[in-house]
């Protein structure tokens, strides 16, 4: 099953965020560059959504209450991109491959 979860991303219809920065929240692990997170963060159409919270160390509340529920979505897809997984929106279709990929 951890294989699984390594090789998706999930971007839920309610997505959550956590408190912290947003480059904690787009590269949770600190594996990326600043010009990497910037460019998923443009690819997401986020640029201006950041700039107003203050740039990659913009703090973001717990939950992301501050952003729309389509700003924290976008966060989700920026920090799926950086992940270099498989990116689905359909949980449904992940529960599907994982009882496949555990049945073969």
């Amino acid at each position: 099953m951890a294989w699984c979860r390594s090789k998706l991303a999930v971007i839920p219809q309610d997505p959550f965020l956590f408190s912290g920065t947003i480059r904690d929240n787009i590269d949770p692990q600190h594996l990326r560059s600043d010009m990497e997170i910037t460019s998923a963060i443009q690819q997401c159409r986020l640029t201006e959504t950041v700039d107003r919270l203050g740039g990659l160390d913009g703090l973001i509340a717990e939950g992301g209450r501050m952003l729309s529920a389509g700003e924290r979505q976008l966060a989700c897809l920026a920090r799926a991109f950086l992940s270099e997984t498989q990116v689905s929106c359909d949980f449904f279709r992940i529960c599907i491959f994982c009882l496949l990929f555990l049945t073969d």
